[in-house]
């Protein structure tokens, strides 16, 4: 923690800035070299979606607000470790790391439907991605179980995995149209109950971090 917290106040705020202005522009000479090479229009690849092919403005909505919900908690959690590296204990800002780690994961896999089509278009089942979420899950619940237990909003982490989970279910055991309503519902409500939890968890260490200045 120490070491990260050197890199942090130490790291020249400056130079980072250009760095991420280079990235920037790496992304898009990227962008340009993989639809030359890949034969892909680059309006696929830059515009968005909804104006590309014309449909509806509601079209994936509610995976929409799942996105940015996902987005809001990652960055939330990022800034809140941040702030607090240093003068919280080490468990809790270890504990806001993971969990910002973890949920920028969910939000890629939402983002680009990495379970759904990507990895198994390399021969990946979709099951795998399931196992691997189990094991990153419990190692939150094994590693964090004090921290999750003693929180005042422990409720809204119980709801997020009865919701997870009840999405998981209804997935492999109903039809397409009980699919759509209750296991994108489920799962939407977890996100929410999800976002809930480490906005208030995080309000909660800035609150106490600032106390103690």
């Amino acid at each position: 923690m120490v070491l990260i917290q050197g890199l942090i106040q130490n790291f020249p705020k400056k130079k980072l800035s250009l760095l991420i202005i280079g990235l920037t522009f790496c992304l898009f000479f990227l962008i340009y070299i993989v639809s030359e090479v890949y034969d892909i229009p680059m309006r696929l690849i830059i515009e968005d979606p909804l104006s590309t092919f014309g449909v509806n403005p509601l079209t994936g909505i509610v995976s929409n607000l799942g996105v940015l919900l996902w987005c809001a908690t990652a960055s939330i959690l990022f800034f809140t470790f941040f702030l607090v590296i240093g003068s919280a204990d080490n468990k809790k800002t270890m504990f806001l790391l993971y969990c910002a780690i973890l949920t920028t994961i969910l939000l890629f896999d939402d983002l680009f439907m990495f379970h759904e089509h990507i990895l198994k278009s390399i021969g990946i089942e979709e099951s795998v991605m399931y196992g691997v979420y189990m094991l990153l899950f419990g190692i939150l619940f094994v590693a964090f179980f004090r921290i999750l237990k003693n929180s005042t909003f422990n409720y809204l982490i119980l709801i997020t995995f009865i919701s997870f989970g009840s999405s998981v279910i209804i997935d492999f055991f109903t039809g397409e149209k009980l699919r759509m309503l209750f296991e994108d519902g489920f799962k939407f409500l977890g996100i929410v109950c999800w976002s809930m939890f480490f906005i208030f968890y995080s309000f909660k260490m800035v609150r106490h971090s600032l106390s103690e200045k």
